[in-house]
């Protein structure tokens, strides 16, 4: 909300030492396999009865000014309002500037206040993001939702995305409906489909619970549902999960045979968008000739791997002592043990005159001839320097090593 560049105080960050929150961790008594087999894109549920304080390492409302003091000048806070009693009038979403005046404002008057993409600028929310990012292989990003006492942020909506919701402080009563899309494609790229997530008559809730501090709620995409504060500002987290369809896969797929085989990139003829109807079956011939020749050559290895590495990129990268140890970047050898830079994720891209490393925040291109080299490196968290297979020369060693410690995707070990 402005400019302050201080150093966030640690105490107030969270406790960055604490393993990010598994899955199972949250999952209570439920085991992740009974979670993935009876509730994932089935039906929501609702782990109560915790630790209320299980979820303080993330984020907790007396932490709320100082994410304010440092968020970046450019970083617009959203602000909600619905008044539950006229749901064919859903609140306008907006946005507080600067003033922090002005948020006071709006937060008096009942609007739920709004940070997006909290992942970005909270480290112990960057870390739960990160860490099951890895155990679920889907990309996550987290905002954060402080709602007033007695009101509502959002009309009755469902969203095209699975959906975690982490209760930090306050209660918040949640209405669940049951009249929902099933298994909606995402739609953030169309704004006529964002709209039409508003539920403008839901009907009667099929379910209805209060989340208090420690709870944990898994609502499905397509679920619609809503939620208002009760007697205290109430404080949460929601965790967005884009999980991967069967079409994405298959386009994953047919866009790496696009490379190998020029017949995908044709371009159809010109005027056809135009007079589609006319055209129709001759073009669906064509459709055919191409599905069958996908059916025949389709890597499905290929299409996750493209999947893999667009998840890696989504990343945060970690800084964590980043700085610090690049004085000691000069003084490594053969023996010098190095591990990777958390997360640790790494993957490797093979052409057919270069190779790559993907890690969360960078790309690294190199000639073919590091090949070798990067398997290894891909296939080894922690190595010694001299133990690199290949016929590279000791200096291509080191020279390889301590470029990848001052990208960032490997360290010293201590």
């Amino acid at each position: 909300m402005n400019s302050s560049t201080s150093c966030p105080n640690p105490n107030l960050l969270g406790t960055s030492e604490e393993a990010p929150l598994k899955l199972q961790a949250l999952l209570g008594s439920t085991s992740v396999d009974a979670f993935y087999s009876e509730y994932w894109e089935k039906k929501p549920l609702h782990i109560t009865e915790q630790d209320p304080a299980r979820f303080n390492s993330l984020f907790s409302l007396d932490r709320l000014d100082h994410l304010l003091s440092y968020l970046p000048q450019e970083t617009r806070i959203g602000l909600i309002k619905n008044d539950i009693d006229k749901p064919d009038q859903p609140g306008a979403k907006s946005t507080a500037g600067t003033n922090i005046c002005d948020l006071f404002d709006n937060f008096a008057d009942g609007k739920t206040m709004i940070v997006n993409a909290m992942h970005k600028y909270w480290p112990p929310v960057r870390e739960l993001c990160t860490r099951l990012s890895i155990e679920m292989g889907l990309k996550t990003q987290v905002n954060m939702y402080v709602t007033p006492k007695h009101s509502t942020g959002f009309s009755p909506h469902w969203d095209d995305h699975e959906v975690f919701v982490f209760q930090i402080s306050g209660e918040k009563f949640w209405r669940l409906y049951g009249n929902g899309p099933s298994l909606p494609r995402r739609s953030q790229h169309d704004p006529i489909a964002a709209l039409r997530q508003r539920t403008l008559n839901p009907g009667a809730p099929v379910q209805e619970l209060t989340m208090r501090p420690g709870d944990f709620l898994y609502i499905p995409r397509g679920c619609v549902h809503n939620a208002s504060a009760t007697d205290t500002t109430s404080v949460h987290l929601t965790l967005g999960i884009n999980a991967v369809s069967w079409e994405e896969l298959l386009i994953s797929c047919i866009k790496d045979l696009s490379k190998k085989n020029p017949e995908f990139r044709e371009a159809i003829p010109p005027g056809i968008l135009m007079s589609a109807i006319d055209n129709a079956q001759t073009i669906g011939e064509q459709c055919k000739v191409l599905f069958q020749l996908a059916s025949e050559k389709l890597d499905a290895k290929a299409g996750l791997d493209s999947l893999s590495q667009s998840l890696v990129r989504a990343m945060e990268a970690h800084p964590s002592g980043h700085f610090v140890a690049m004085d000691s970047v000069d003084s490594i050898n053969l023996d010098t043990r190095v591990t990777r830079r958390p997360p640790g994720v790494v993957r490797l891209i093979e052409e057919d005159d270069y190779v790559a490393l993907i890690w969360p925040g960078f790309f690294q291109q190199a000639p073919e001839k590091m090949i070798l080299a990067f398997h290894y490196i891909v296939q080894n968290s922690s190595f010694r320097i001299g133990d690199i297979p290949g016929w590279y020369t000791d200096e291509e060693r080191l020279k390889t090593v301590s470029h990848l410690i001052t990208k960032g995707l490997l360290q010293i070990e201590s």
